[in-house]
């Protein structure tokens, strides 16, 4: 399993199970004993949300942009493609309304979306 700790100022550290790149690729796959720093480049905004799945996270920005890094052979990311995600891609959410809330499981995520809280 993999676990995720979000701090105030959107930095992510992540520990456990690195498995199909779930804490991204700086570390490799294998165990992370320690929390250890996400790899959030190409993210620009500030990370509000992050829910970890089964060897795959999702992360949501300040801008409602949905991102997604791990495990994505059945494309439970939503970035287009069924490969395995070594960094934060970013979801395909641009004909659809704000995603407000993510969760992530094994092989699919649920997204909640609307256009106000």
């Amino acid at each position: 399993d993999t676990f995720t700790v979000l701090t105030e100022s959107g930095d992510i550290y992540c520990f456990g199970d690195n498995l199909y790149w779930a804490c991204s690729n700086t570390y490799g796959t294998g165990q992370l004993p320690i929390p250890s720093p996400m790899d959030l480049s190409g993210i620009e905004s500030v990370v509000t949300q992050i829910t970890a799945g089964c060897h795959a996270s999702m992360m949501l920005d300040s801008t409602s942009g949905l991102w997604g890094v791990g495990a994505n052979s059945s494309g439970g990311l939503g970035v287009g493609s069924w490969r395995d995600q070594r960094r934060p891609t970013q979801a395909l959410t641009h004909d659809l309304p704000p995603v407000r809330r993510v969760t992530n499981h094994h092989m699919f995520s649920l997204w909640i979306l609307g256009d106000s809280e």
